[in-house]
């Protein structure tokens, strides 16, 4: 009796098989990659350099104030705060159709009591986020002909309060000042009444995602 012929077997390969496993993972990858896409950008929007249409000669601002939101929530969620969190943007729209877009850092704000050489909302964070512009703008070199405008947005997490409402009017037009262009267009946006929260109840917020129905433009009649 061969001894070695019967306990030999020939083996059967694996790759096969492996090749197969790995085919049906690869596509059930591709089938559910669009679902997951989609659930990572649910929160969090495209950062667009700039809402700038029709060369310039139109501006979507409330995707702006929305993309602007949308910071001062992850802001939020990363730091905690038991006041107001807000921030700007310019964005320079050219007559060759390129834009630039430049946003601001992230401002506290808070009301100040006591201090009699300031009212107590100087220290909002409209206020700061202004002071940013004017110091931006203060420094812009650009011929008026190479500009077809310039679109500025402020949003505030809070409602905006009347002094600051009322400091308002003459922004728009200080800011055309500073830059030295007259179309320069100013816009100021909160979160609509009803959708908002307090921030000394939730510092870390609500935990529900802000949305850009959720928003509302401050009606500010700027002076001429």
């Amino acid at each position: 009796m061969d001894l070695v012929g019967s306990q030999t077997q020939p083996q059967r390969s694996s790759a096969p098989l492996l090749i197969f496993l790995l085919l049906i993972l690869l596509g059930l990858f591709v089938l559910l990659w669009p679902s997951l896409n989609v659930r990572i950008n649910t929160g969090i929007q495209d950062r667009t350099e700039g809402q700038c249409l029709s060369a310039g000669q139109n501006f979507d601002r409330r995707q702006e104030a929305f993309t602007l939101a949308q910071t001062a929530e992850e802001q939020r969620r990363i730091k905690p705060f038991g006041g107001n969190y807000g921030l700007g943007s310019y964005t320079i729209c050219y007559t060759d159709g390129s834009q630039k877009r430049v946003q601001s850092d992230l401002f506290k704000g808070y009301y100040t009591y006591g201090n009699l050489n300031q009212p107590p909302h100087a220290t909002h964070s409209e206020q700061a986020t202004y002071g940013w512009l004017q110091n931006q703008l203060s420094h812009l070199s650009i011929a008026q002909n190479k500009v077809t405008a310039i679109y500025a947005v402020i949003f505030s997490q809070v409602a905006v309060c009347p002094p600051c409402q009322k400091d308002m009017v003459s922004w728009q037009r200080t800011l055309r000042q500073t830059a030295g262009i007259n179309e320069l267009h100013l816009s100021i946006w909160d979160i609509r009444p009803g959708r908002g929260f307090d921030p000394a109840t939730y510092p870390a917020d609500t935990g529900t995602p802000i949305t850009v129905d959720d928003l509302r433009q401050v009606p500010i009649r700027f002076a001429p």
